[in-house]
């Protein structure tokens, strides 16, 4: 519900293989903010306008200054959010993994 009510999102990760919290966020139609890893440029694309240097404070809050304050930048991130929005479907996900745990299951009892 917090989400939900959010502007943007952000996600400062230093290393993360791609976390579901983006996923999320997409999936609410919520922007994101995000160091630029591979697990977050995995999951949002390389062209994503929301990306900011690992580590680098100034850099995040100029994102969020602008993100509040630039009306047509926070209007192309919420665009590329719709677009990736179209890719999130957490019904198939939700199958997805418990098909994977039914057979990690099955892997382990016939061991």
């Amino acid at each position: 519900r917090t989400l939900a009510r959010s502007h943007v999102m952000v996600i400062s990760s230093r290393m993360e293989g791609g976390a579901h919290v983006v996923s999320e966020a997409i999936a609410a139609g919520i922007p994101v903010l995000a160091s630029k890893i591979a697990g977050n440029c995995g999951l949002l694309g390389k062209d994503y306008l929301g990306y900011f240097p690992v580590g680098n404070e100034k850099a995040l809050a100029r994102l969020l200054l602008r993100a509040e304050t630039d009306q047509l930048f926070y209007k192309n991130l919420q665009e590329q959010v719709k677009q990736l929005r179209k890719l999130i479907k957490p019904v198939q996900e939700k199958a997805a993994i418990q098909k994977l745990c039914a057979k990690l299951f099955l892997s382990i009892r016939s061991n």
